[in-house]
């Protein structure tokens, strides 16, 4: 059996981060894991800068929920899992990837998540920060890749997926 995996943002979708520095004119947002491949510390940075500023997870969605995939993502996706099955993974976060993925038909997803401090807000209505990342794919395309790679016939397109070309 064969199976396709691919990376979200930068290959069927913008980078969410690139878009959101955009409109909160913060440039040191667009920074990606092609700038800081130590992505706990990017997160960190992320996070603190989000803080610094007072943005809330609230302010992100609102930015993602205007962005659409990039142009013939969602037919090529649509022609992919009429061959194949295909799976997309990514380091992005299921509080991101939503609103996009329904733009695409919904495919199958593995990411990360957020937390935040819905504890102290969520009760009141009020905006949600940051705190932290939950990394569900530690050394995670690699790991998850070579896990499928076990059992079929596996393709894999994006940038987390650049140690392919040296694995074996």
């Amino acid at each position: 059996m064969y199976i396709t995996c691919l990376d979200m943002e930068g290959v069927i979708a913008p980078e969410i981060w690139i878009e959101f520095s955009k409109v909160s004119g913060i440039p040191e947002l667009s920074r990606t894991t092609r700038d800081e491949p130590d992505y706990d510390k990017l997160m960190n940075w992320r996070i603190a800068i989000l803080k610094e500023h007072k943005l809330t997870l609230k302010d992100i969605q609102n930015t993602i929920a205007k962005i659409d995939p990039l142009p013939g993502a969602k037919e090529f996706l649509d022609e992919l899992r009429s061959i194949c099955q295909t799976v997309v993974l990514s380091d992005t976060f299921e509080e991101f990837a939503g609103p996009i993925l329904k733009k695409l038909g919904m495919p199958t997803i593995f990411c990360n998540s957020l937390e935040t401090d819905k504890e102290l807000c969520g009760t009141k209505n009020l905006p949600c920060l940051l705190q932290s990342f939950r990394d569900r794919c530690s050394c995670r395309s690699k790991r998850f890749f070579i896990s499928f790679w076990m059992d079929y016939n596996p393709c894999a397109v994006g940038y987390d997926f650049w140690f392919w070309l040296n694995f074996k």
